[in-house]
C-alpha cells in the first residue's frame, strides 16, 4: 500500500506577513506550525511570529515537552525568520525530537533571507596599535571567544594568517632546489639527522629544527602561538612551537611530541624543506593578513586600504560542532530535516595541540581520527540537510559519522571550508574492525556546490567517504579544492568488509582540485579512491579542468578493487595520466569508454578499453551529451551560477599592455599556458600594466597570479594593485586587491606554482581587468592572470 505524505504547505505567510496560522483539525491534533525569530523568547508558545521563540534549542524543547512530535499524521514545520542566531553551545537532537509515521519535523527558513546560525561571535572595538599599520582588539574568554581559534573572517572573506613570506630550511640544508631531485635526496640520506635537530637529553631521536641566525634573522615573541608549516607531494605538516632556544648563531625551534616524531617517520621528511612562521607578529606586514595573541587574549588586523575599522565586520570562531543529531544504536533519531538555513563560523580545537598531516585528505593524527563536521549525525535514519550554507567554518561542513541510514544532502552551498564540505562515515586503519552496525548506508550526496575548500588544510577534499555502503555522489558542482575533489578512502590493506562498499560517483562537474599547488601539492587525483569499496561505479562525470600537479584525473589508488570506470570526460588536463590503478595488485579496475584531450596509451595496472582521445577539440556527441549532464541538475543551476565557474574568465580575451617583450607577448599571459609568460619590454619606464576585455560583465569573486617560475623578480612579486571598470579607459575603476613593497614566498620545488591569489566579496559586475604595477622600474611579468567569478544577470 503506498501511503502519500500529507504536507500543509504554509509558505504564504512568509510573504504576506500573516503573524499567526490558524489551527486545523485532523483526527489526533491540532495541526500546528511553530516560529523562531531574533527577536522571540524561548518562554513563548512559539505558534506565530508575534510569539515566536528565539533558539533552535527553544523549538526542540517545546515539541518534547507537548509531544508534537508523537503520533504524527503530517509534517511538523518550525519556520525560522531571516536574522543571526548566535550559538553559545552545541544543539543537540536525541532521538526524542525526531518525527513519527514517517513524517518530518522540517526546520526550514521563513523567506527568501536566510536565517544565519553562527558559531562565532563578532570582534569589535579595534584600537589603533601606536608606530603600527594593524589593529588591535580584545578576544577575552569571559568576553565570549574561544581560548583557541584559527581563523578569522573580515567582511565576509577569510582573512590570512600572518606567514613568514620566505621559507626557511635547516641551517646545515641546501637552500635551493627540489627535495625530491635525486641529488638532494642523496644529500638528505646521506646526513645523519636528515637535517633535523637532535636534543642528546631526550629519548626521542629528532626533537626540532636548527634554523641559521643568518638566514631568519630576528626570533619570534609569544611562542605559545606559533605554529610551523612545511607541505611535500601531498602530506603536510602544521605543528605548534614548543620552544625557540637561541644559541650564537642559531634559532632552534623545538617541536613537540608525538606530533614531531610521528613526522620525521615518512620517508620524504627532512629537514631540508620548505618551513614557513604562522601567526607571528613579526611577521604581520601585509594588508588583509591578522594574528592571534592568546597570552594577551588579543587579535591583531593590518587592514586594507579602504577598509575602515570602525565598520568592518569581523568574526572569530568560538564553537566546534554547531548541531549534533544523536542516535543510538538501540534507538535511533529519524525523520527531521534542515531547510534553506545558513551555519557559519564553526570553529575546530584540535589543531591547536597536534600536529596536523602525514596523512591524507581528511584523516588525522597517526592515521587514527578524523576532521571533524559541524553538523553530525549518528545512528539516525531518514535525515534531510538541503537547500542551505555552509560557509566560513575551520572544520568540515556535514558529517555522516556513525550507523547513519538514509541521509539525503541535497541543493547545499559548501564555501569556505577548512576541511571537505561533506565527510562521510567513520575512518579505520583497519576496517575489520569496523562493526557493521556502525557503517553509514545509503548517503546521498546530490545538487551541492562546492567552492574554495582547504585554504589552511592543504590536504581537504571536497566530498570524502570512509566507512560507507552505497554512496551516491550525484551532479555536485565542485571546483577549487586543495587536494582531491572526490576522495574515499578505508583501510590500508586488501581486506574486504562486506559492510563497507557500493560506491557511485556519478554526473559530477569537477575541476581544479590540487589548487594548492602554490604551497606545491601534488600527486593526488580529482577523482579519487583508495581501499576495498566492491561495486564502485565512475560513470559520466566532467573534469572541465585539472592542474598541474594532479597525478591522475581519475585514479583509482592502493587495492580500488572492484571498480568500474566508465564514459567519463576530461578537458584540459595537464595532470600526469588521465586514467590509471597505481598498485600492480588492483585487481578488477576497468576504465571504460572514457574520452579526453590528453593521451592516455595505458592505465597502469588495471585494464584500460576504448580509450577515446579527442584531438582539436573535434568531441564525439557522446562526450558532449556527458558533458551537458554533468553538474547539478535544473532545479539547482542558481547555485552554480552564482557562484564562480571552472575558467578564467581571462583566458583567450583581448589583451593589452603597456609593453611587451618580442618572444612575450601579452597574449602569452591569459593562454592557460603556464610555461609561457608575458613581459614588459627591457627599455620600459613608468607603471607596468595588463589588461584584459572580459567581453561582458562579471562579479569576479577571485583573482589569481601564477608567476614565472624560472625568472625571479622581485618587481613581479610586490607592489601592483588589480583595478576592474566599466570604461575601457579605466578614468573610473574599483580596486579590487592590492599587493605591498613585501616581495611573495618563493619555494623552489618543482611542483610549486608560487601562485599569488585573493578572493573578493564585491557583487558590483565589471567587464576589464587590470594589473597596475606600483613600481617605477616598469618591469613587470607572469606565466597567467586568471580571474573567477560569474556574468551579471539582468532582471
Amino acid at each position: 500500500m503506498l501511503r502519500v505524505k500529507k504536507v500543509v504547505a504554509i509558505t504564504l505567510v512568509g510573504i504576506l506577513g500573516i503573524q499567526s496560522c490558524k489551527s486545523v483539525k485532523n483526527e489526533d491534533q491540532d495541526h500546528i506550525n511553530i516560529y523562531i525569530s531574533p527577536d522571540g523568547n524561548d518562554s513563548a508558545d512559539g505558534t506565530s511570529l508575534k510569539t515566536a521563540l528565539k533558539s533552535l534549542a527553544g523549538a526542540r524543547d517545546l515539541i518534547r515537552e507537548k509531544g508534537l512530535n508523537q503520533n504524527m499524521r503530517e509534517d511538523l514545520y518550525v519556520f525560522i525568520e531571516g536574522g543571526r542566531y548566535e550559538l553559545n553551545e552545541t544543539v543537540v537532537f536525541g532521538p526524542e525530537d525526531g518525527g513519527s509515521n514517517g513524517y518530518d519535523i522540517i526546520y526550514k527558513n521563513l523567506s527568501e533571507d536566510k536565517p544565519r546560525f553562527s558559531a562565532g561571535k563578532q570582534v569589535k572595538n579595534w584600537n589603533p596599535v601606536p608606530g603600527k599599520p594593524y589593529f588591535e582588539a580584545s578576544v577575552k574568554e569571559n568576553g565570549g571567544f574561544a581560548p583557541y581559534f584559527k581563523q578569522l573572517y573580515v567582511d565576509g572573506l577569510r582573512a590570512q594568517i600572518s606567514m613568514s613570506n620566505k621559507p626557511f630550511r635547516a641551517a646545515d640544508a641546501p637552500k635551493e632546489g627540489d627535495v625530491l631531485s635525486s641529488e638532494m635526496r642523496k644529500k638528505t640520506k646521506e646526513h645523519p639527522t636528515r637535517f633535523w635537530w637532535d636534543d642528546p637529553n631526550t629519548e626521542e631521536k629528532y626533537d626540532g629544527i636548527l634554523f641559521s641566525k643568518g638566514d631568519m634573522g630576528h626570533s619570534y615573541s609569544n611562542i605559545k602561538d606559533l605554529s610551523l608549516h612545511a607541505l611535500l607531494v601531498f602530506k603536510m605538516m602544521q605543528i605548534p612551537v614548543e620552544e625557540i632556544i637561541e644559541t650564537e648563531d642559531a634559532y632552534i625551534f623545538r617541536l613537540p611530541h608525538p606530533g614531531f616524531a610521528w613526522w620525521t617517520t615518512w620517508q620524504d621528511a627532512s629537514g631540508a624543506m620548505d618551513h614557513f612562521i604562522v601567526n607571528a607578529i613579526e611577521e604581520l606586514d601585509e594588508p588583509g593578513e591578522w594574528c592571534l595573541n592568546t597570552t594577551e587574549d588579543k587579535i591583531y588586523y593590518y587592514p586594507l586600504p579602504w577598509q575602515n575599522m570602525e565598520e568592518v565586520e569581523a568574526y572569530v570562531p568560538v564553537l566546534e560542532g554547531m548541531i549534533s543529531l544523536k542516535g543510538t544504536p538501540e534507538s535511533r533519531l529519524k525523520n527531521i530535516q534542515f531547510d534553506g538555513l545558513v551555519f557559519e563560523h564553526g570553529n575546530w580545537f584540535y589543531p591547536e595541540k597536534h600536529m596536523l598531516g602525514r596523512s591524507q585528505a581528511e584523516i588525522t593524527g597517526e592515521y587514527d581520527n578524523e576532521v571533524p563536521g559541524q553538523v553530525v549525525l549518528n545512528y539516525t535514519d531518514d535525515v534531510q540537510i538541503k537547500n542551505s550554507i555552509f560557509r566560513h567554518h575551520g572544520s568540515s561542513g556535514i558529517q555522516p559519522y556513525e550507523g547513519t541510514n538514509r541521509t539525503r544532502i541535497e541543493g547545499n552551498k559548501f564555501y569556505d571550508l577548512s576541511a571537505a564540505g561533506v565527510s562521510i562515515g567513520k575512518w579505520y586503519l583497519d576496517k575489520m574492525k569496523c562493526d557493521p552496525s556502525s557503517v553509514c548506508k545509503d548517503t546521498y550526496v546530490l545538487n551541492n556546490v562546492i567552492r574554495n575548500i582547504g585554504r589552511d588544510y592543504y590536504q581537504a577534499s571536497a566530498i570524502n567517504t570512509f566507512a560507507a555502503y552505497n554512496v551516491h555522489i550525484e551532479n555536485n558542482d565542485i571546483s577549487d579544492i586543495a587536494y582531491a575533489g572526490i576522495h574515499a578512502r578505508i583501510g590500508d590493506k586488501p581486506t574486504h568488509n562486506p559492510a563497507i562498499g557500493r560506491l557511485t560517483y556519478r554526473r559530477n562537474k569537477v575541476s581544479r582540485s590540487s589548487s594548492l599547488h602554490k604551497w606545491g601539492i601534488r600527486d593526488g587525483g580529482t577523482l579519487y579512491t583508495h581501499g576495498y569499496y566492491p561495486n564502485c561505479l565512475v560513470e559520466e562525470n566532467f573534469v572541465p579542468y585539472t592542474s598541474h600537479n594532479v597525478m591522475d584525473v581519475f585514479y583509482a589508488d592502493n587495492w580500488s578493487n572492484d571498480s568500474r570506470w566508465q564514459n567519463n570526460v576530461s578537458m584540459n588536463s595537464h595532470a600526469e595520466h588521465v586514467c590509471r590503478a597505481w598498485m600492480s595488485s588492483s585487481d578488477r579496475v576497468i576504465f571504460d569508454t572514457n574520452y579526453g584531450d590528453a593521451p592516455c596509451p595505458s592505465a597502469g595496472w588495471a585494464q584500460l578499453i576504448n580509450y577515446v582521445y579527442v584531438e582539436n577539440g573535434e568531441w564525439p556527441e557522446a562526450a558532449q551529451k556527458i558533458m551537458q549532464n554533468a553538474g547539478v541538475l535544473s532545479d539547482y543551476q542558481d547555485l552554480a551560477s552564482e557562484s564562480y565557474g571552472h575558467f578564467s574568465l581571462l583566458e583567450g580575451k583581448p589583451v593589452s599592455s603597456s609593453s611587451e617583450e618580442k618572444e612575450n607577448e601579452a597574449a602569452k599571459g591569459n593562454d592557460n599556458d603556464w610555461e609561457t609568460y608575458w613581459h614588459t619590454a627591457g627599455n620600459s619606464s613608468g607603471k607596468a600594466w595588463y589588461q584584459v576585455d572580459m567581453e561582458g560583465e562579471y562579479v569576479i569573486e577571485k583573482v589569481s597570479i601564477i608567476p614565472v617560475k624560472e625568472r625571479f623578480e622581485e618587481s613581479s612579486r610586490s607592489n601592483y594593485e588589480i583595478q576592474a571598470s566599466n570604461d575601457p579607459d579605466f578614468n573610473d575603476y574599483k580596486v579590487l586587491a592590492f599587493k605591498n613593497e613585501v616581495v611573495s614566498y618563493y619555494k623552489t620545488d618543482t611542483k610549486c606554482s608560487n601562485m599569488w591569489e585573493v578572493f573578493l566579496n564585491n557583487k558590483k559586475a565589471y567587464r576589464y581587468l587590470r594589473l597596475v604595477a606600483n613600481n617605477e622600474k616598469g618591469s613587470f611579468s607572469f606565466s597567467e592572470l586568471e580571474a573567477f567569478g560569474y556574468p551579471m544577470v539582468q532582471d
